[in-house]
């Protein structure tokens, strides 16, 4: 096996082994879950008309939807704007035939986002006025375990969906920038 191969194999092992830890950290439904949730839903129809967000469970052999989509027995008031917003930045890495099993999606949602984390935490500390005297500065702030409490983290914390479920609305809010960002890059330079 020649390096390539090895990256190719380890690359490969990376992919599972991350694929399987959501599977197990993150609260997911499949097509069964969301017809109990509301036997108006059909989650084939829902994801192929990029309604909610889902990826292909090769364990099970089912496609799983995060379940912070889903509000009560209904979709959650902002999951259309949510998944709209995911789709828009950087659009031509979620297209069904880049993104055919849905886990593109799933990593980007998912993967530890900084810029996000820090905005979503400016957003809610001018909101709720965050005292960060005792830390000096935001970025030292986000490692203190008084950040993690005060944003109700957990170690299985750290994505765009993560914080969808806890802050929606500042979740929208920082994806619309960041889309705005994308579309007017000559503002920012």
């Amino acid at each position: 096996m020649d390096t390539f191969d090895h990256y190719s194999e380890k690359s490969r092992q990376a992919t599972i082994d991350t694929i399987k830890r959501l599977l197990a950290e993150k609260k997911w439904y499949n097509h069964r879950d969301i017809l109990m949730l509301n036997p108006h839903f059909h989650s084939i129809e829902l994801r192929k008309e990029q309604k909610i967000i889902g990826a292909w469970d090769q364990f099970e052999e089912c496609w799983k939807y995060p379940a912070f989509q889903f509000q009560g027995n209904d979709l959650h008031p902002l999951t259309q704007q949510f998944v709209n917003l995911v789709y828009s930045i950087s659009p031509e890495y979620h297209t069904p035939e880049e993104d055919k099993n849905g886990w593109r999606k799933m990593f980007h949602i998912y993967g530890w986002s900084v810029q996000l984390s820090e905005q979503v935490m400016v957003l809610k500390e001018l909101i709720e006025k965050i005292d960060l005297t005792s830390t000096g500065s935001l970025s030292n702030f986000m490692r203190s375990q008084e950040y993690r409490d005060a944003m109700n983290l957990d170690d299985k914390c750290c994505g765009l969906g993560d914080f969808f479920e806890r802050y929606p609305e500042y979740t929208i809010k920082v994806l619309e920038r960041q889309l705005y960002e994308q579309q007017h890059p000559e503002e920012f330079w």
